[in-house]
Order: C-alpha cells, then sequence, then structure tokens
C-alpha cells in the first residue's frame, strides 16, 4: 500500500506529569 499526503503541527499542547508517572520523562512505541 501507499500512503501520500502531508501533516503541520498546528497546535502546542502542555502536559501536566505526575510525580509518580513512570513515564514522565516519556516513553518509546514499538
Amino acid at each position: 500500500p501507499e500512503i501520500e499526503g502531508s501533516a503541520w503541527i498546528t497546535g502546542r499542547s502542555e502536559l501536566l506529569i505526575a510525580p509518580d508517572d513512570p513515564l514522565a520523562e516519556g516513553f518509546i512505541l514499538r
């Protein structure tokens, strides 16, 4: 299959991280 198109970043979000959140420093999608 082929995918064509374009994408733009149209906004900015700020995330509130809980102090005990194990994913607070980021995560990896495998």
